[in-house]
Order: C-alpha cells, then sequence, then structure tokens
C-alpha cells in the first residue's frame, strides 16, 4: 500500500457527526472530505478521485443504499462502507447484496467502533489493489497462453486434466475446456499409453532431462494425430501445483516418414508375390476356360426358370454386388433389373430395405457363412415410396465346396398381411367395445337391462344385485319388468308402462317404486329405447335404471328441515343462507335486503360471482375447491368454516362480511350443500384500520426520533474520545467519565424503545417450542439440554427473544453456570415450560423484583421484556428457585394457547 495518506469521502446528513469523524479519522492518518448528501457525493465522485467511500444509511433525499447503487453503477471497485446507527439485519443484507464492502454499526465506544472503521477502510483498500495486481497478471498469462499454437496443460499427479489452453480445441476439435477434469491418458493411443505413463511417471519424480516424448492423441472425430510433448513439475509452485505440459503436433512429418516406409514395403511384397503366382494363374486360367462352358449352360437353364416365376430371383456374388435380377422385380420392389444390377448390399439396406436394414444385412451374412435363411418375413419400400411386406428364402451358391454367393427369391405377401392386420385390429376393437361396455354396466352404479316384445328380462347387468338384491339369473328369462313394482302402486305404474310400450318410442325420467329383494322400497330412474330387429319389427326395449331412492329421502329432509328454520332465519339480523351442492343459493333469510339492497327472490337469481368482488370470489372459489377435495379424500367436508368476505351492493358500494358456513348431510352422510351466517364487519374493519394507521404513524414518529438522538449521542461519544486524547485535569477527566455513563444510560434507554416499539405490532403466531431455543448462540462452556419437541405455542413474533433473554440472564447472572436444561409437561392448568440452569440462583427478596423494569446489574430491561412478551397471549412467568442451587423459570402456558404437534 502507498505510503501517502488514503483519500477518504465521507457522507452524513448529520453536520456535529460530520466534523467529529472527520476530526478522529484525521488524527488517525486519513485525509478526510466531507458532503452532507448523496447528490452532492455523485458530484464530487465525478470530480475527484478517492479511495474509499463512508457513508451513512439513514439521509434526506437519497439513503445511503441508493448512493452505493448509484456508485457501483458507475465504479464498480471503488471501496465503500456503509456507516449508520441503523442496525437491521435487512439493511446490513441489502447493502452487502448491492456491493457494500464492509458495514460498521455506530452507537458503539468511539474507541473501538473507529478502529474498526479504520482497519474496514484499509482491508477495503487493499482489496481492492490485490484485485487489480491479480486481474493484470491474469490477463498477461492468459494472452500468452490462449495465442500459444502448442498446446499448453496443467495436469495432476494422476494425469487428471486441470487446465487446457484453447489451442487444445483448435487442434483436437473438441469443445474448448470440455477435457478439463478427465484423463489425459485416456485419449493417447493404447499402444504408446504405457511409454506416456512412464515418462510422466519420470517427470513427475524430476528423473526426466526435458527428452520430448512421441505419441498419438485421440482427436474428437475418433482420428488420432502424432504429436510431441515435453514436461515439468510444478506440483509445489503455489497457484498451479500440477505438472505443465506442452504438446506439439508433429501429424504431417511422421505421416510422410511412415508413408515412405509403406511404399517400400508393398513394393518388395508385390514383386514377390508376382513371381510367385505367374505359374499358378496360367493353370487356373485353363481351368476356368472349361468351367466357364458348363457355367454358361447352367445359367441358362437358371434364367428360363427364374424369368418365368411370380416371385424375384436375385443373385448376389460373394463380394455382395447383385449380379442378376429376374424380371418380375417391377411387380415385387417397383425396379427394373437394370437399376439394382452391379449395386452393392448397403445401396440394398439404403433403399428397399431401409425398413428393415438389420434383418437384412443379417440375413445376407448368416447366408455368405453356408447357412440357408427360409420364411423370413421383413417390410420393404417400393420405388413409389409405398411399403409392402415379402417373404425371403436365401441358400447359398457353391463351386467345389466354396461358396460363390447367394440365391435369393423374394414373394410379395402384401395383401396377406393386410388381411391379417384388419382381422387382428377388428378383434382388438370389438374386445375393448366388450370391455368399455362390461366397465360401464358393472362400476358404473347404473342397472342396464333388456326386455323383450312380452316384458321378460332377457339381459341384466350385475348392478342389479347391489340396486334391488336380485342377481341377473334372478332375472333373465324368468320375470317382467312390472313384477318388481311395489304392490303399493304396481296397478298404477303398470298402465303407465304399458303406455310406453305400445308407443314403441324413447322414454326417459320415468320415476317408479319398486320393491328390493328383502321387502324395502327402492325409487328409480328408468330410461329406455325401443328395439328392432333386422325385419323392422319391434322386439323388446333395452334401458338404464338409477337408484335415487337417497335423493328423494334427502330432499324430502330438507324440505321439512327448511320448514323448522325459516322462521328462526327470518327474524335475525345476521343474513343466513342455504346452497345446493353446486353453490347455488337455495335460500336466503329477509335480512339481506337492510345488509346488500337486495330482496331474497333477487338474491335467489344471482351467484357469488354477481355479489361478490374479484379477490372475494377467488377465496370462496378455492374454498370450494378444498371443500371438493375434502370429499373425493374423505367424503366429509371441515366442519365449520370461517371466511372474511367483501360483497357489493345493490348501489355498488362495498360491505366487508364475516361468513361461517357449514356442510349438510343426509342421515346417509350424503353431502346436498351449505348453510352460512354473514356477519356485516364494516364497523370492526375500519376500526381496525384506523389503528393500524395510527400504529405506523407513531412508529414512524419513534422510528425518527430515536435516529437522531442516536446521532447526537454518537456525536457526544466522539468529542468525548477526542477529549479523552487531549491532556485534561484528573477533575475534568472525572467530570467527562460521569457524561460518559449518562450518556450510555440514554443510549440504552433508547435501544430498548427499538426493542419495545415492536412488541404487539404483529398477530401472534404458532411456534414449535423446540425450533425457538438460543442454539446457535450457546456459549462453548455451557451444555443444553431439551425436552420440548411435542409441543407448539401460540405467541408474539418476538417469542424467541423470551429465550435469548433468558439466556443472557443465566450467563450474566448466574456466575458460574455449566449447565441448563430445558423442559416442558402438561398439568390440569395447561402447559408448565421449566427453563433452569446451575448458578448462583435469585434471592428470595429479588424473585418479584426482577421481572421490574430498571431492575438489574445491567440494562434492567431483559426480564421485563420477557414478562411483557409472553403477557401479549395470556402467558406468565415466575422464579421458583432455591437460592444457591441455580435459577429456575416457570411459564406457565394456558389452555387454547398450546398443542401437541404430531410427529
Amino acid at each position: 500500500m502507498s505510503t501517502s495518506p488514503l483519500t477518504i469521502l465521507y457522507v452524513d446528513d448529520e453536520p456535529l457527526l460530520l466534523q467529529a469523524t472527520k476530526a478522529y479519522l484525521e488524527h488517525l492518518g486519513f485525509h478526510v472530505e466531507t458532503t452532507d448528501s448523496g447528490l452532492k457525493a455523485l458530484g464530487l465522485l465525478s470530480e475527484k478521485h478517492y479511495d474509499a467511500i463512508v457513508s451513512d444509511y439513514q439521509m434526506a433525499g437519497m439513503d445511503g443504499i441508493t448512493l452505493l447503487k448509484e456508485i457501483r453503477s458507475r465504479n464498480p471497485d471503488i471501496p465503500f462502507i456503509l456507516y449508520t446507527g441503523r442496525g437491521r439485519e435487512e439493511v446490513v443484507i441489502e447493502a452487502i447484496d448491492n456491493g457494500a464492502d464492509f458495514y460498521v454499526q455506530k452507537g458503539g465506544k468511539p474507541a473501538p467502533q473507529f478502529k474498526e472503521l479504520t482497519h474496514k477502510i484499509r482491508i477495503a483498500v487493499q482489496k481492492k489493489q490485490d484485485r487489480k495486481a491479480l486481474m493484470e497478471s491474469e490477463l498477461r498469462f492468459r494472452s500468452l497462453i490462449q495465442n500459444s499454437s502448442d498446446i499448453i496443460r496443467i495436469l495432476d499427479k494422476n494425469g487428471t486434466i486441470l487446465f487446457d489452453s484453447p489451442s487444445s480445441s483448435r487442434i483436437l476439435g473438441y469443445p474448448e475446456g470440455s477435457l478439463v477434469g478427465t484423463c489425459a491418458f485416456d485419449y493417447i493411443h493404447p499402444e504408446d499409453k504405457d511409454q506416456v505413463e512412464s515418462d510422466f511417471l519420470e517427470v513427475h519424480n524430476n528423473t526426466n532431462d526435458h527428452i520430448p516424448t512421441e505419441y498419438r492423441i485421440r482427436k474428437a472425430d475418433g482420428s488420432y494425430l502424432y504429436v510431441e510433448s515435453v514436461g515439468l513439475n510444478l506440483l509445489d509452485t503455489p497457484g498451479i501445483n500440477g505438472i505443465v505440459t506442452t504438446t506439439h503436433p508433429i501429424h504431417t512429418q511422421k505421416m510422410a516418414e511412415l508413408g515412405m516406409k509403406k511404399v517400400a514395403d508393398d513394393l518388395a511384397a508385390a514383386y514377390e508375390e508376382l513371381a510367385a503366382n505367374e505359374e499358378e494363374l496360367r493353370i487356373s486360367y485353363e481351368q476356368l476356360k472349361e468351367q466357364e462352358l458348363a457355367l454358361l449352360e447352367s445359367e441358362e437353364r437358371f434364367r428360363s426358370m427364374a424369368e418365368r416365376s411370380s416371385d424375384l430371383i436375385i443373385l448376389i456374388s460373394k463380394e455382395f454386388l447383385s449380379i442378376y435380377l429376374s424380371p418380375s422385380a417391377h411387380s415385387v420392389i417397383g425396379y427394373d433389373p437394370e437399376e439394382f444390377v452391379g449395386k452393392p448390399a448397403e445401396y440394398w439396406a439404403q433403399t428397399i430395405f431401409s425398413p428393415s436394414g438389420p434383418e437384412f444385412y443379417q440375413a445376407v451374412q448368416k447366408t455368405m457363412n453356408g447357412e440357408s435363411v427360409s420364411n423370413l418375413e421383413v417390410q420393404i419400400q417400393k420405388k413409389n415410396g409405398e411399403y409392402a411386406y415379402v417373404n425371403i428364402n436365401a441358400v447359398p451358391t457353391q463351386h467345389e465346396e466354396k461358396i460363390t454367393g447367394i440365391q435369393v427369391s423374394m414373394r410379395d405377401i402384401t395383401p396377406v398381411r393386410k388381411a391379417e392386420r384388419a382381422f387382428r385390429e377388428s378383434e382388438i376393437k370389438l374386445r375393448k367395445s366388450e370391455q368399455r361396455f362390461l366397465a360401464t354396466t358393472t362400476n358404473a352404479g347404473f342397472w342396464v337391462w333388456e326386455v323383450d316384445a312380452d316384458g321378460i328380462y332377457t339381459y341384466s347387468s350385475p348392478a342389479v344385485e347391489s340396486i334391488m338384491g336380485y342377481r341377473p339369473d334372478d332375472l333373465i328369462g324368468k320375470i317382467r319388468f312390472f313384477d318388481l313394482f311395489d304392490p303399493s302402486v304396481r296397478d298404477e305404474q303398470v298402465e303407465m308402462a304399458r303406455e310406453i310400450f305400445d308407443s314403441k318410442k324413447s322414454f326417459s325420467n320415468f320415476i317408479n317404486l319398486n320393491s328390493h329383494k328383502n321387502g324395502r322400497c327402492v325409487i328409480l330412474n328408468t330410461c329406455g329405447t325401443p328395439v328392432f330387429d333386422e325385419h323392422g319389427i319391434f322386439s323388446g326395449y333395452c334401458g338404464v335404471d338409477q337408484d335415487i331412492t337417497t335423493q328423494k329421502e334427502a330432499e324430502e329432509k330438507i324440505r321439512d328441515s327448511e320448514a323448522r328454520y325459516r322462521l328462526l332465519a327470518d327474524n335475525v339480523h345476521d343474513v343466513i343462507w342455504t346452497t345446493d351442492e353446486r353453490m347455488r343459493i337455495t335460500y336466503v333469510s329477509p335480512s339481506v335486503t337492510d345488509m346488500l339492497g337486495f330482496s331474497p327472490a333477487e338474491i335467489r337469481t344471482m351467484t357469488f360471482r354477481d355479489l361478490l368482488t374479484p379477490e372475494s370470489y377467488q377465496r370462496i372459489i378455492n374454498h370450494h375447491y378444498e371443500w371438493l377435495d375434502q370429499l373425493l379424500e374423505n367424503k366429509k367436508i371441515t366442519d365449520k368454516s370461517t371466511v372474511e368476505l367483501e360483497f357489493i351492493r345493490k348501489d355498488q358500494t362495498r360491505v366487508c362480511t364475516e361468513i361461517m358456513i357449514k356442510p349438510i348431510y343426509t342421515e346417509y352422510e350424503l353431502f346436498i350443500g351449505l348453510v352460512g351466517v354473514t356477519r356485516d364487519i364494516s364497523k370492526r374493519k375500519h376500526t381496525e384500520k384506523a389503528l393500524k394507521v395510527a400504529n405506523h404513524q407513531l412508529s414512524l414518529l419513534t422510528s425518527v426520533t430515536r435516529h437522531d438522538i442516536l446521532n447526537k449521542v454518537s456525536v457526544i461519544f466522539t468529542y468525548l474520545s477526542l477529549a479523552d486524547l487531549e491532556y485534561a485535569s484528573p477533575k475534568l477527566t472525572e467530570y467527562l467519565r460521569i457524561i460518559k455513563m449518562a450518556t450510555d444510560d440514554i443510549q440504552s434507554h433508547i435501544e430498548f424503545t427499538r426493542v419495545y416499539q415492536n412488541l404487539g405490532s404483529q398477530e401472534p403466531q404458532w411456534f414449535i417450542l423446540e425450533r425457538v431455543m438460543p442454539r446457535s448462540v450457546l456459549p462453548v462452556n455451557i451444555h443444553c439440554l431439551n425436552d420440548l419437541c411435542r409441543f407448539a405455542i401460540y405467541g408474539d413474533p418476538m417469542l424467541e427473544k423470551v429465550f435469548f433473554n433468558l439466556l443472557d440472564n443465566s450467563i450474566r447472572h448466574g456466575d458460574y453456570v455449566t449447565d441448563i436444561r430445558v423442559s416442558a409437561y402438561n398439568s390440569d392448568g395447561g402447559l408448565i415450560i421449566i427453563w433452569e440452569d446451575n448458578g448462583r440462583g435469585i434471592p428470595y427478596e429479588e424473585k418479584d423484583l426482577i421481572f421490574e423494569h430498571g431492575v438489574g446489574n445491567n440494562t434492567g430491561f431483559g426480564l421485563f421484556l420477557v414478562r411483557e412478551i409472553l403477557l401479549l397471549t395470556g402467558i406468565t412467568i415466575q422464579e421458583t428457585g432455591i437460592p444457591g442451587n441455580g435459577a429456575r423459570f416457570e411459564i406457565r402456558v394456558p389452555k387454547g394457547v398450546y398443542r401437541i404437534v404430531e410427529g
């Protein structure tokens, strides 16, 4: 770091604190310039250079976080320290997230506070200088590596690639950086691998005298490249910690060398072979001449047979070239024979055999090995693009017991395969249709039936047994449908049924009373369709019966129930209403007119969408979906729900309501609708809103006042510390000590108002007791045992501070505490939570005083705050320990404010 003083820009809207901090920092060797606003600071930064910026958080116009964001957008590297009295965690997090180097909180003792500030300024500046030097060094190194024509790598002791230069990608073809983390030996030709590993070991052991190693390395396309590598052991060099290899391609030179050697070897071998085979060729020529005549005769016979066959005959040589195709090629594959003569097997596989290439290759290879192929069915593609199926038979052709090729016969079996496929598809469709019909009649809960022209059952689905108690066999061919009518109404229902039968038309919603096999009554809703034979003659009916007994009984019970509570509902101030299972309004009490301005008759024609604001309608719809899920899972809805909704009156004004909703069931536990009570809570909401506004304004006033006072306290502390640095008489020193003590008390009281201000300002919540224990701040010399996992309590969001303060009390006043035990148990009066330690305990005469404001050796707020937090939800605390045996705090939680946590 430079020996010249660092230039600091200090930003704060408190003039006295600006002067004090400037004086203190300049006393410590800094050059300090100050300004009282963020906007002025930005102007200075555009004109001058500063080594670092120190800024307050809470300032008029532009706060410290906004200033930080502006500076980072212009100069992302300049050190920035947030120096403020705002100690909230979210301010610290936001500052760090937006690029602050450090955060220093005002309000403590000036000497250590300024020592921390100067230390962090110097660290931030040094970090910036180190980053700049590192970036310059890295830029030089990267430029050297990226422009090198050789491959430069860093390997660990096992050969794993730690760094791979960009030239590796250019030379080998792998994506840049993709080989990092892989083993370099995996890319070396197997024949060269042992030698390379041996030479690498010598480099590792520092026994290699920088002798290059030649080997082949695999490229991305699978080919191998000749290269030459030299290695240097830098495993002990910080920042590298590996073996550096430099690899230079020598492929062109190596291939030229190998090519020349191969040419020489080939020429020598060719000369020797030519001399040895000259005589053999002469003899073979005479033998071939004789065989040629016999072959011509055989070929003529074969050609005559092949050209008359409807099957396609193909001859393939041992070189897999087609040498003959019969004229039927045009009808079987759509090609002329000349288009395929002389074509290799690969051409066949890519054209007509493209749908079944692997099978074709396998058959050809099998035949060429001396085996026959019979009845091989494969799919081919004709010249016009159509697909066809062929049956292939193939046998090897031989001469003097040597395989000379393959003879293939190919028959078009497409019509046969199409017929088979059509038959299978029709079978599958028929089977699926039968399965769907069987599933419908068996599981749908409907009884499907058929009767003949006389009304006798000819078919009955299995569902009849669950509805009527009879099995299908009890009905089919034995009884008529009207024999099941209940005797009390049989004559009337038979007459109605005969009218339907005589009409020979479809019918629906024929409600009829029947007798179950066990004698009870069953109400059915019947639908039917007439059936006619192929000559158009009426042959009976087919139809469906639905059991609606439960529905009818439920409707009757609802009518009885409505009559009983309608009188009550018509005379209450709250609005009482009912809906059916689809949330359609079926009843609303007359008091709805006073609340919403609509008459009951108007309400019954409206939906909740018409009556509610969009937000409230979405809320009730979400509840409806929850109720449906509960019905599907448990067949029951939560017994009672309370929802706050905002209705729109007839005059378009709005009214806030609280609705209590309860499900309605039949005696068979069938859900049939909802009953609800709606109460106007507009006045309560207005009162709550007014209280929130008043609390917010009071909180804002308190926060601003506290901030200003703490700034003044910081100024006092700063000038007191500066006064300590000057010579003073003993009497003046005593006066300064007293001023410091008084200022400490002021600061402590102000800090307490910050904590106490939030008490009770938020809704209580449920807390799992074990999770609010202060484990993270537990000193290493204190052991804490908890037995709380089964309980949760209802308390203020500051509940966690209760147990932090109890821990602080044990540490500060227990003197020699080493063990703390926290337990909880159920009692007749509620939950008892015990906090006990093995310290010196609390004297009897102080037990009632320790919870009072201002009592204690420290701030006097700790246990007072504990009691206040607990009292918000009716929880009490007292100290019941024995002096000398440790402190014991007993917390009593009333019933309803705690519960047992499952699991």
